[in-house]
Parts: C-alpha cells; structure tokens; sequence
C-alpha cells in the first residue's frame, strides 16, 4: 500500500512538472495545480492510516480519480475563461466535492469526540469551497466583481490555509495533551479560514479581526510544533522538516498580517505580487510541503479506532410496537429455550474485564433475565421536563423508548424472544421487549447481542426506529467492588467502538449521546442506574429495582422500594 501512495505522489509530480512547463501560466496557477498533483494526495495518504478491511469505500474512490481529474482541471489553463475550460474544471470540482463528503462520512462515523480528528475532518469539509471557486474563476464567473486575480488566491487559500491549517493542528493533537490553549488554538483554526473567506466578501474590517485571530493561533502551532520537533520527534529527518515548516510559516505569517490589516485600514502595504511571491510560495513549498513531508514520517496514531463493528440490519417502520417482530417476520421458532440476554455472561471475558469478579446474582440476571422483575424511576434532568412531553407525544405513537414521565413509577415485565441472526446480521440475536404492567403500554423493543474487536467483547444492542435503528454498543468495567459497569463513553486513551450510533442502512451515524449502567447488588437485591447525556449534559436518570420471583399488584408497592 505504502509503494502504490509513493508510486502515485511520484507520477503527479511528475505530471505537475511537465504541466508548468508545457503551460503558459503564472505562478498562482501552478501553485494552485500543485495542490492538485502533490498536497492534497499527501494530506490523503497521512490521515487516512486505518488499514481496515471495510473502511469508507469512498476513499479508494477518491484515490483513484486523484490523477485523472487533477490532470482535468489543470489543462483547464489551457483555455481562457468560458464554457470550454470550466468543462475541464469540473472534474476536479467532483474530487473535491467527494473529499468533503469523505471528511464529513468521517465526522459522522465517529461523531463529535476527539477535536483533533475533528480538526481533520473540518480541513475536508473546506475543500469543496476551493473547488467551486476554481470552477467559478475557469467557467470566467467574477462572484463578488473580486477580479481573476482575487478568486485565483482565494482557491489557493482553500487549497493550502483552510485545508493544511485545521489537519496539522489535528496531527499535533495526536501527540498532546488536550490542554485548554490546545483546545483554543483548534477551534480558531478550524473556524478562522471560513471567517476571513467571509471578510474578504463581505467586511475588510471584520477580516482584520479574523485574519489576526488565525495569526495567533498559527503562531500557537508553531510553538507547539517546535516544542514536538525538540522534545518529542526522534527521527531527525521530520524534526528538520517540521522545524523548516514551522519557521517558513513566521516569514509567511508576517506577510499575511501585513496584508490583511492594511487592507482592513485601506493602506496596500503589502502587494498582491508580493503576497504571490513570498506567502503564496512560501506556503506552498516551506509550510505546506515540509509539514506534510515531516508528519508522513511521524505518522502520529489516532486514538479512534473507526472499526466497522457488526450491526443490526434491523430497520423500523413509523410504528415498532411488541408486535415488531412478528410483522417483520424475524423470529427464530427453531430455538425457543432462551432465557436472558445472554447465554453465558463469560462470553465478555477479556484482557481487562472478568466476568467471574462481577456478583453472582448480576450474571444470574443476565443469563435468566426472565426470572427478573424490572420497578423504575424516571427522573428527567431540569431543563428536559417539559422536552420529555413533546417527546412523550412522538414516543407513545412509534410505541418505542416510550420512557414515562418525570417522577413517574413503573412496573416492567416483558418477554425475550430469539431472532434470526442470518436477518439481523448479527450473532446469537434475541430481542427483549418491555412494557408497563399496569397499562400493557411498550416501553422498549431492544434486540440484544454482541460482538468482539481488538480483544474486547461489547454488548450490541439495536433498537428499531423509522429507517433505521439505534445501535448502544457498550463496554463492560468493573466497579470498585463486584459490580458491573455498562457504558458508551469512550475511553480516554484509546477509543474502541463504544458509543450510540444511528445506523442508515450502511451509513453510520455517531450520535451526540452517551449511556452508563451501574449495577449494583445490595442485601442479594439488584440495584441499576442508568443516566444519559446529550453533548455531555446530563439529562435522564432511571432508577431500576431489580427483583427476582416477586409481583407488585399495584404501582404503589414501588414507592415504597425506590
């Protein structure tokens, strides 16, 4: 893999040489074809490092039509603005078009976690502003009356700044510490190219105000880059070229200020040549191609996995129901002797959980689930009451996660029933469906299994929604004494596939919650709680008493135990 991404850098640099020699074009379009034939590739190749069977298929996509549509857009030069080389640009436009997409497919496999990763998905997301303005500038569209000159440099700067900028801070991140300066300097660099895009159409003042923003937090790169180069980087190949990197980016950095603030007091102190020249060049070949280069070789490693775990092939229709099932046609009659949620608890068995240090009687719930009455207390979080209303009227007509209202009790009971794995997608399926005993109103119909990657077994379970479903997949830990931790947040140091995603046939979308159990056994009585965030706010509680072999014939028996 790694011959064929020298192979292909090589050949477009190759190509990019024979082009700026055949072609009779100025410097700003042949640093623009540049990023065509050798940093937008590079950029490719040193992100995307996963190595995984079933990765985004989009990307070998991308990687393919590289060459060709590069090739595209720069014969583009070979015709004056018009119909006929706007043609030409297109193509590179759809490569661009595709990055974005796969920067945002990225972003949403794996959500809103880790702002580094984040930062890199954004430099993605950027791109396709370069390819639309290149495809305006060939097609001869004058957006805004900025002149040829203007919209050439702002493709430039959507094809270096806005993309190298957010990925290099992403890249470092890798390698530190996510203090609260770190977090600063990559929320101003994902967002300080659009803002000064923005100025330049709209605002020299408000311009100003972005283009020094962006100066101060490039300078924080520097210094942390510098700071990596001396005390962390061993190889002395990526120390040199990030330092060279880092040092052409402060001669550059000057002349970006320079430019930016007088064009914000209406003083040219700095020329459009002259930024050609210096920044543009310098940028190109000092920031861009030596940065690049020097985090090739550091090759900093993700703390996401990005696995593609197995998942429910479940899709719900605008009514779930305990009847889901049987609509679908999903049950497995050939096995009818399952009992709990799992047939064996050992099956999470690994390097760091043992199934054996959890209390018997939880892994007895597990495994004989029906022998097990469910009593719970919702508690919505202040903020969310009046929410859990409006979400009470969708809830109670799908007939699925129809969670009570605040401060309400109620009595579970419920049947699991065995589902056809070969449908599902998944193995040794079964789904448990819940409902209130009082009012026979469902609760919940989840489908529960599990799966095993990178030495950990995590529960998988699906619950059907309309067009899809969502998916929990949690990790097991334990508690400071025998109890059993289930939770989707993911771990700080490294990532696994825990999280709630929302799964569009193929399409897998990280969601912005996050759930934990924590389930305890006190006086041979089983205790849960289970607590759900939205961004990271809390916002549901439920307390479970779970008992084993009793019946409450009214509600009022579970104030009295919650």
């Amino acid at each position: 893999m790694k011959t064929i991404k020298y192979f292909q850098i090589g050949v477009g640099l190759l190509l990019w040489l024979l082009i700026v020699w055949i072609l009779p074009v100025g410097y700003i379009e042949r640093l623009v074809t540049f990023s065509f034939f050798v940093t937008v590739p590079l950029f490719l190749f040193v992100t995307e490092r996963r190595q995984r069977e079933n990765e985004i298929q989009l990307f070998h996509w991308i990687i393919l039509l590289l060459l060709p549509m590069a090739l595209s857009g720069s014969l583009s030069f070979l015709f004056p603005p018009g119909v006929l080389a706007g043609v030409f640009s297109l193509g590179w436009l759809l490569v661009t078009c595709l990055i974005g997409l796969y920067g945002f497919l990225r972003l949403l496999e794996r959500g809103f976690y880790l702002l580094e990763e984040f930062c890199i998905d954004i430099g993605y997301v950027y791109l396709p502003l370069g390819g639309f303005w290149f495809a305006a500038h060939r097609f001869g569209i004058d957006i805004g009356n900025f002149g040829s000159v203007l919209i050439l440099l702002t493709v430039a700067h959507f094809h270096f700044s806005s993309l190298s900028a957010p990925i290099f801070t992403g890249l470092s991140g890798r390698m530190l510490k996510k203090t609260r300066i770190f977090k600063m300097i990559a929320v101003f660099n994902m967002l300080s190219p659009l803002l000064i895009a923005v100025g330049i159409t709209f605002s020299r003042t408000f311009e100003m105000v972005t283009v020094l923003l962006f100066v101060v937090s490039l300078l924080m790169y520097i210094y942390y880059s510098i700071y990596l180069a001396l005390k962390v980087i061993k190889s002395i190949y990526a120390r040199i070229f990030l330092l060279i990197s880092s040092f052409t980016l402060i001669v550059t950095l000057g002349f970006a200020a320079f430019y930016g603030i007088g064009r914000g007091l209406g003083i040219h102190t700095v020329s459009i040549s002259t930024m050609v020249l210096v920044h543009g060049i310098g940028n190109t070949f000092g920031f861009v191609l030596f940065g690049i280069l020097a985090w090739a070789i550091i090759q900093p490693k993700s703390r996401a996995t990005m696995n593609r775990f197995p998942h429910s092939h479940m899709k719900g229709a605008w009514r779930i129901g305990s009847d889901f099932l049987e609509r679908k046609q999903w049950i497995d009659s050939s096995n009818d002797k399952i009992l709990g949620l799992v047939d064996d608890f050992s099956v999470y068995r690994n390097e760091v959980f043992n199934p054996l240090i959890i209390h018997p009687n939880i892994r007895e719930f597990y495994e004989n689930t029906m022998d097990y009455e469910l009593l719970a207390l919702t508690k919505w979080q202040r903020g969310f009451v009046l929410l859990s209303h409006m979400y009470k009227q969708i809830s109670k007509r799908i007939e699925q996660i129809n969670l009570p209202l605040n401060n309400e009790f109620c009595l579970h009971e419920g049947r699991i029933v065995p589902v056809n794995s070969e449908q599902d997608g998944r193995q040794n399926v079964r789904a448990w469906m819940r409902w209130d005993k009082v009012s026979k109103k469902i609760i919940f119909v989840a489908v529960y299994s599990q799966h095993t990657s990178e030495n950990k077994t995590y529960m998988n379970i699906a619950l059907p929604l309309p067009f899809g479903n969502m998916t929990g997949i949690l990790r097991l830990n334990h508690d400071k004494d025998d109890g059993l931790i289930l939770t989707s947040i993911p771990h700080v140091e490294q990532i696994g596939d825990e999280g709630i995603y929302f799964f569009l046939g193929n399409i897998r979308i990280r969601l912005p919650l996050n759930e934990s159990f924590h389930i305890r056994v006190n006086q041979n009585k089983i205790n849960a709680t289970h607590t759900m965030w939205m961004f990271g706010i809390p916002f549901l509680n439920i307390e479970y008493k779970i008992t084993k072999n009793e019946s409450y014939k009214n509600i009022e028996c579970v104030r009295n135990l919650i």
